[in-house]
């Protein structure tokens, strides 16, 4: 049988820390940036955590099964 593995949309997409959070880049950022003032810009650099009621969404997405 072969193996589950994991999605690779959500493995490039989230970092998880040392102690188990799940963190996401935010939205906006993509192109067009000329249009966005320097602070929205720089508002936008950090990483998010993602939610608490996603965790298990994308904990299921990220595990592979044995």
């Amino acid at each position: 049988m072969a193996r589950v593995m994991a999605k690779k949309s959500y493995t490039k997409r989230i970092k998880i820390t040392k102690t188990g959070k799940m963190l996401r880049r935010k939205q906006g950022l993509g192109h067009n940036k000329a249009k966005r003032t320097g602070g929205a810009t720089r508002l936008k650099r950090n990483l998010k955590s993602i939610s608490g009621a996603d965790h298990s969404n994308v904990r299921d997405r990220l595990i592979n099964h044995a």
